[in-house]
């Protein structure tokens, strides 16, 4: 399915289960989304962006990819590694 938002148009996802899904529950989490809505990014970007602890920013996109909610989509080679989109 997609939606219209303006000039974006944005791809939604059919879970196929809801295990995991209080995860949106938490506050952190809704805000991890709102940032991943606009582009794809790793946990330190978001985590800078929000201004958030990155372990922790890292912990909920993990719970949000295992849920089904966020996808990874590939590594990004950066300045002394690689990082996780």
């Amino acid at each position: 399915m997609f939606l219209i938002d303006k000039d974006k148009i944005i791809k939604t996802k059919k879970l196929e289960n809801l295990n995991g899904i209080e995860i949106l529950k938490n506050p952190l989490a809704i805000k991890i989304l709102n940032v991943l809505s606009e582009k794809p990014a790793c946990a330190l970007d978001v985590a800078r962006e929000l201004k958030e602890n990155p372990q922790k920013v890292y912990y909920y996109m993990k719970k949000l990819e295992k849920a089904g909610i966020i996808d990874f989509i590939g590594y990004e080679e950066r300045t002394g590694g690689l990082a996780k989109n």
